[in-house]
């Protein structure tokens, strides 16, 4: 196997790739960043534009909108090239497991610490409050259940998915 730079395994880790990162696929995961980043510059200065003429703040959830056009822009791309599955033959199936087992455990993470910061977010826009809810009470009992709750679906969930992935020569 050859030894991939920084920025390839930057781009395996950024772009979700288990599959054979080929030159074309490089090149196409490079201009799809690139042209991302023209469009996040262009949103953030329209954006910045905007909310000065008018006052209001749509910076936020413009950058939001173009941060979730973005990933289904890229999951497309990645499921396009072939990208999200791993071909191995038979001998290299306990391997592709294992590989597919610390990509379940890091997308795991992910929804962790996603779940975690929603939680936060929510009690900073004061929505449990409004019920009456106390600060000991979300943070000692709902937010450890929520995170628990979506860290285990989570895992089920992207474990099975993940194995599906792994395709026999």
């Amino acid at each position: 196997m050859k030894k991939e730079n920084l920025h390839i395994r930057a781009i395996r880790y950024f772009y979700d790739v288990v599959g054979e990162l080929d030159e074309v696929s490089y090149a196409t995961l490079t201009n799809f960043g690139n042209n991302m980043y023209m469009l996040f510059m262009t949103v953030t200065l329209v954006s910045f534009l905007v909310s000065f003429a008018l006052g209001e703040d749509v910076m936020g959830i413009s950058l939001f909108l173009t941060l979730v056009y973005s990933q289904f822009k890229q999951d497309a791309i990645i499921k396009q090239l072939g990208l999200d599955k791993l071909v191995v033959d038979k001998a290299d199936v306990k391997m592709a497991r294992k590989k597919m087992m610390k990509r379940t455990l890091f997308q795991t993470l992910q929804i962790a610490v996603l779940s975690l910061l929603v939680s936060i977010g929510l009690w900073q826009f004061q929505i449990p409050q409004e019920s009456g809810t106390s600060a000991a009470e979300y943070f000692q009992f709902v937010t450890p259940m929520t995170v628990v709750l979506l860290t285990l679906v989570g895992f089920l969930s992207f474990n099975i998915v993940n194995r599906k992935k792994i395709k026999l020569i």
